[in-house]
């Protein structure tokens, strides 16, 4: 199951010029990865605002995803900036 890679080719063509292609550092690779995979997992108040993240989801992502126990911490200080980030933007 998945996209033959004529059709990912053909939806690269479609956007181009649609999608800014950005540059990944190595290490925010598994912060981001992480952070993806929170996508459905944020607070949300009354008017639609994001709050934040809920935290109480994110061990589990954490586990599924084998990341090691010792790497948390610094990953969990990554995904604050990802969430600070991405709520003065989506707030505005």
């Amino acid at each position: 199951m998945g996209a033959t890679p004529e059709q990912l080719e053909e939806a690269r063509e479609a956007l181009k010029g649609r999608v800014e292609e950005f540059g990944l550092w190595p290490d925010n690779g598994l912060p981001l990865q992480v952070f993806d995979a929170l996508y459905s997992q944020w607070r949300i108040g009354p008017f639609g605002h994001r709050l934040g993240l809920d935290y109480a989801a994110i061990p589990a992502a954490l586990k599924l995803m084998a990341v090691k126990k010792k790497d948390w911490p610094a990953l969990f200080a990554d995904l604050q900036v990802l969430e600070a980030e991405t709520i003065l933007v989506r707030n505005l």
